[in-house]
């Protein structure tokens, strides 16, 4: 028998070996088969999942690269089809297809996620970030998406027009439960109540615990939080009315107390606290509510708050100093100009200088300044206090029990991390049609989702020893799903065409999985990926 082999190439599976089963345990793409009705040759969930599954490749791809990523990755041969054929006008339509039953298609996939996977939903963190778009996108009707200017954060390109994507995550595991995709120049406090609608409407989860930044404990979402019977914890600015109230309580004979905090990882954390309480008022339904403000402290955030201060104001003394020394100089002869480095560089860094410019009869100018000490002594008197508000009742959630709820909150924070970044680094994106860019949001969303799930479902194994710790070479911190996936870059798909006994003939066959691997989809209950992408292994 002579065998001569003619060509080998390599498909790389990575991440999808463990991808693909959870959108087969969310049934995700017999979901959208299901509800949008479509006669595509290709059906409409097969490439909603194709386009999942593309928001995780190592680079991006854009949606004229979907064929080539799908013909690299082996994706053709999961779903059966030509990779040819997914061109980007087939996937428009396919996000064209899907707008008008998103609202549907987010709700069924959101309630099975919680049945499948046993979410615990009592508790709630929700926040506010925007996703940047690249185009004019102008002319939009009323009722549409508003792709516009907003808000940036640090580090953007302020010249994308931007959607704000409002989410609310699971405090188990940060699971995505809910989003809004709503006009790039929205406030971020409209965001909390919306959601709370929605928690109750369309998944039935009544009464929750929502936590979230400081525009959650403003006046109009307290008074909706306490009219709706939801309960709620925030951070609000310790202002002048604030701490005049605490200098108060410090006269009546107020004192913090120690609360029991301990850090999910690493050193306990000391924190003190100080409870007191307001009413805020119901005028429409004549009702008076009770809100707890709960003044916390925290040692270590007084030292990272005096050393920034101290930072702050050694620059803005080096600033000032070297303004002087220019006074009648280079370009520090007017008014105007010095007025404004001075207003740039020194107060509006340092609030403690008092800053004259003095001009003579010959128009030179000259400064002098002091040191507001009082005023500096008077902040660190508030140094590692914040103020946290909740209409929690004091029999049900103790002041320690507050605290910990809040300190949960980073986790949707880690979660649009996730979403920006590998693996799924959502970059500013180009789309035309407003029902198009929502359609792509929706995908984003299911592919956060998925993504939390195997993070959540890997460290629930890791705490029952089922999967190794080091299957990411780090023993010290906790398992991310980045890491879980990167555990699987080396799985791929082998073909080779040789030539037997004067027969052409062609093998796909999968590299075998390591030890850890296969301990890993064990333990999550997935099969390996030779029983349904080829059936026999090298």
């Amino acid at each position: 028998m002579s065998i001569e082999i003619i060509e080998t190439h390599q498909q790389t599976l990575g991440e999808n070996v463990l991808l693909y089963p959870l959108l087969r345990q969310l049934n995700v793409a017999e979901i959208i088969n299901q509800q949008v009705k479509s006669e595509a040759e290709i059906p409409l969930g097969s490439v909603a999942e194709i386009l999942i599954l593309s928001r995780f490749a190592k680079k991006r791809i854009p949606m004229y690269h979907l064929s080539g990523f799908c013909e690299k990755s082996g994706i053709d041969i999961l779903y059966d089809i030509e990779a040819e054929k997914l061109t980007d006008d087939r996937v428009g339509r396919c996000l064209d297809a899907m707008a008008p039953d998103l609202a549907e298609l987010k709700t069924t996939l959101i309630l099975r996620a919680i049945k499948i996977f046993d979410l615990t939903v009592c508790q709630i963190h929700t926040d506010i970030t925007n996703i940047l778009f690249e185009g004019s996108y102008q002319g939009l009707g009323d009722d549409q998406l508003k792709v516009c200017w907003g808000h940036t954060k640090k580090g953007q390109d302020p010249r994308c027009k931007q959607v704000n994507f409002s989410l609310s995550v699971t405090a188990d595991g940060g699971v995505p439960l809910w989003y809004e995709a709503v006009d790039g120049n929205t406030s971020d406090s409209v965001c909390y109540t919306p959601h709370l609608k929605a928690l109750e409407k369309e998944l039935g989860i009544n009464h929750p615990l929502v936590i979230g930044d400081s525009k959650l404990v403003s006046h109009g979402n307290m008074l909706a939080f306490c009219r709706a019977g939801a309960h709620f914890i925030g951070p609000a600015t310790l202002d002048k009315k604030e701490k005049k109230r605490l200098k108060t309580l410090w006269k009546q004979g107020g004192v913090f107390s120690e609360l029991e905090y301990k850090a999910l990882h690493g050193a306990p954390i000391p924190y003190w606290g100080l409870e007191t309480e307001r009413t805020i008022i119901d005028k429409k339904r004549k009702q008076r509510f009770l809100i707890r403000q709960i003044y916390t402290f925290s040692r270590q955030r007084r030292e990272v708050v005096r050393h920034t201060r101290a930072k702050a104001f050694l620059k803005a003394k080096a600033a000032l100093h070297k303004i002087i020394r220019c006074l009648n100089k280079y370009d520090y002869k007017t008014q105007q100009v010095i007025h404004s480095r001075l207003q740039s560089q020194v107060i509006k860094k340092c609030r403690y200088y008092q800053i004259q410019l003095n001009e003579d009869k010959e128009s030179r100018f000259s400064i002098s300044y002091a040191i507001d000490w009082q005023l500096m002594r008077e902040d660190e008197m508030f140094d590692g206090i914040y103020l946290l508000r909740t209409n929690l009742k004091k029999d049900t959630f103790s002041m320690s029990a507050v605290l910990c709820s809040y300190k949960e909150q980073p986790q949707i924070e880690r979660c649009f991390s996730t979403m920006k970044q590998p693996p799924i680094q959502v970059s500013p994106l180009w789309l035309h049609l407003p029902q198009r860019i929502e359609s792509l949001l929706f995908i984003v969303f299911i592919a956060l989702l998925i993504v939390m799930l195997l993070q959540r479902e890997g460290r629930k194994k890791v705490a029952k020893k089922q999967i190794p710790l080091r299957v990411g070479g780090r023993d010290d911190l906790p398992l991310t799903a980045k890491v879980l996936l990167a555990a699987f870059d080396s799985i791929a798909i082998v073909s080779v065409t040789f030539i037997e006994n004067g027969s052409l003939r062609t093998e796909k066959k999968c590299t075998r999985l390591s030890p850890a691997q296969m301990q890993v989809l064990l333990a999550l209950g997935f099969e390996p990926p030779s029983q349904y992408w080829v059936k026999s292994t090298i």
